[in-house]
C-alpha cells in the first residue's frame, strides 16, 4: 500500500506530461501558461510526493491519467530519479524548470545528476540513485582558514561580486565562522541572488540565508522592500515565506511608516501560521490604509483559531466594503490546513444586499464568541430593526450550526411563534 492516495499525484504528473509535451512540440504561450496554472493549482491542495513506482502502477489503471502518469515515470527513470517531491508554495518558474529539465537528456557519464535538479529548484526535491558528488568534489569545498573566509567575504562585499560571496560562505563548516562572515552586507548581497532569475545558485543562495537566521530573513525582505520590479518582488515574497525564522522579523516591520510594506510583513505572518502574531494583526485592522487592513484579514484566515476568528468579527464592521467582504470570504473558505474557520459580521451593521446579509448571518455560527451567539440570539429573536423573516430564518439556522446548546434552549421559545414558517423551521432544526 502506498501512503496515501494517488489522485493528486497522477493528476500533478499527467499535467506534467502535458507541459512537456507542449515544450517538446512548441505550443502558443495561452496553452504553456495554462498548463503552468494547473501544476501550480494542483500543488497547493497539498504538498506532493511523486514516485517513479508508484506512477507506474498507476498507469496500469483506467484513467484519464493513466498515459501522463506513465510519461512522467519514464522521464523521471531516464535521470535516475527515485522521487521529486514539490512543495505546495511551488512557483510557475519552477515548474517550468522541471519541465525543461526532464526534457533535456542526462549528463553523458551518468555518473552526475543534471544541475538544475542538484541545486536550481527551491520547492522541489528529487531522491536520485545518482551517488553523491566524488570525495574529489567534496575536497574542493573543504573547510578554509577563518581568517580567510573573512577576508574573502569582505572582498567579495567590496567587489559586489555576489557569486564569490556564495562561494565562500557556502564553504565554511564552523558556525561561529560563518556568523562572523555573515554579516548584513554579505547578506544583502546573497539577498541579490535570491531576488534574481531561476538558477543553479538560488538554492545555494537560500541555503546560506535560512543558515542566517533572522538575519538573512532580514536581508531577503529589506530586498523586497527596495525591489521595483515585480517578478522580482515576488521572488523575495517566496523565500520569505519559504523561510523557517521569519516570525519575529516581519512582526518588526508591522510599524513602518511605508503601509506596503506593512501589508507584505503581514501576509507573510499569515504564511507562518505563527499564532504569536495574532494579537499583532489584530492592531492592524484599525490601520488607516485599507489594503493592510484585507492583509491582516487574510492572515489572521489562514493562521485560524479562537482567537483570530474573534478579531476577525470586527473586520465585518469595517467601514470599507473591501475589508468587510475579504473578512466574510476568510470566513467561509475552503479547508485551509491546520485552520479553523471563523465568519463575520452582523448584517445590522453592514450596509450591504440582503444576500451579504444572509452570509453574514451564517457566518456567525461559526464565529465560536459570545457576542456572535448574542447577535444570532438577537436577530432569531426578530429584536432588530432589520430582523426580516429571511434573516430570522438564517439566524436559526446558524445557532443549530455553531452554537448548538444555545439553540436548543433557544428555539422551543419560537414554537408559538406567529410565523408558520418559523414554527416549521424550528421543529425541522429540533428533530
Amino acid at each position: 500500500m502506498w501512503r496515501r492516495s494517488l489522485q493528486l499525484e497522477s493528476l500533478f504528473a499527467a499535467a506534467l506530461a502535458l507541459l512537456m509535451d507542449q515544450l517538446r512540440n512548441p505550443a502558443d504561450g495561452a496553452a504553456v501558461g495554462a498548463s503552468l496554472s494547473r501544476l501550480e493549482a494542483i500543488a497547493r491542495m497539498g504538498s506532493l510526493r511523486l514516485e517513479g513506482e508508484a506512477l507506474r502502477v498507476a498507469s496500469l489503471q483506467d484513467t484519464a491519467t493513466a498515459v501522463g502518469a506513465a510519461l512522467t515515470a519514464n522521464a523521471m527513470a531516464t535521470h535516475q530519479l527515485v522521487s521529486i517531491e514539490v512543495h505546495r508554495t511551488v512557483t510557475r518558474d519552477e515548474c517550468l524548470a522541471l519541465a525543461r529539465a526532464l526534457l533535456a537528456p542526462p549528463p553523458m557519464d551518468r555518473v552526475e545528476l543534471s544541475p538544475v535538479f542538484r541545486n536550481t529548484l527551491w520547492n522541489i526535491k528529487v531522491v536520485t540513485t545518482v551517488p553523491a558528488p566524488s570525495a574529489a568534489a567534496a575536497r574542493r569545498t573543504a573547510a578554509v582558514a577563518p581568517g580567510t573566509v573573512l577576508q574573502q567575504t569582505a572582498a567579495a562585499v567590496k567587489a559586489g561580486n555576489a557569486g564569490e560571496a556564495l562561494a565562500v560562505m557556502s564553504a565554511v563548516v564552523s558556525d561561529p565562522v560563518f556568523r562572523a562572515a555573515a554579516t548584513p552586507e554579505a547578506l544583502k548581497l546573497v539577498a541579490q541572488v535570491v531576488a534574481g532569475p531561476p538558477g543553479p545558485d538560488v538554492a545555494v543562495a537560500m541555503t546560506i540565508i535560512e543558515r542566517a537566521g533572522e538575519e538573512g530573513v532580514r536581508a531577503v525582505f529589506q530586498h523586497l522592500m527596495a525591489a521595483e520590479d515585480i517578478a522580482e518582488r515576488r521572488r523575495c515574497f517566496d523565500a520569505c515565506r519559504n523561510l523557517s525564522t521569519g516570525t519575529r522579523v516581519f512582526q518588526e516591520y508591522l510599524s513602518h511608516p511605508l503601509w506596503y510594506v506593512v501589508r507584505n510583513a503581514a501576509l507573510l505572518l499569515g504564511e507562518t501560521g505563527a499564532a504569536s502574531a495574532v494579537p499583532a494583526l489584530g492592531r492592524l485592522l484599525k490601520h488607516e490604509e485599507e489594503r493592510v487592513r484585507i492583509a491582516a484579514v487574510t492572515s489572521l484566515g489562514l493562521i485560524g483559531g479562537p482567537d483570530a476568528g474573534a478579531r476577525l468579527e470586527t473586520a465585518l464592521h469595517d467601514s470599507a466594503q473591501e475589508v468587510r467582504q475579504q473578512a466574510m470570504s476568510v470566513l467561509f473558505a475552503h479547508q485551509k490546513p491546520a485552520s479553523e474557520r471563523f465568519s463575520r459580521g452582523h448584517p445590522s451593521d453592514v450596509n450591504e444586499d440582503s444576500g451579504g446579509q444572509l452570509e453574514a448571518v451564517r457566518a456567525l455560527g461559526r464565529v465560536k464568541t459570545q457576542a456572535a451567539a448574542l447577535k444570532l440570539e438577537a436577530l432569531a429573536a426578530g429584536r432588530t430593526p432589520d430582523a426580516t423573516l429571511e434573516l430570522r430564518l438564517a439566524a436559526m439556522d446558524a445557532l443549530a450550526d455553531g452554537h448548538r446548546a444555545l439553540a436548543m434552549r433557544l428555539l422551543p421559545r419560537f414554537a408559538s411563534d406567529p410565523s408558520t414558517t418559523v414554527r416549521a423551521k424550528v421543529a425541522e432544526l429540533l428533530r
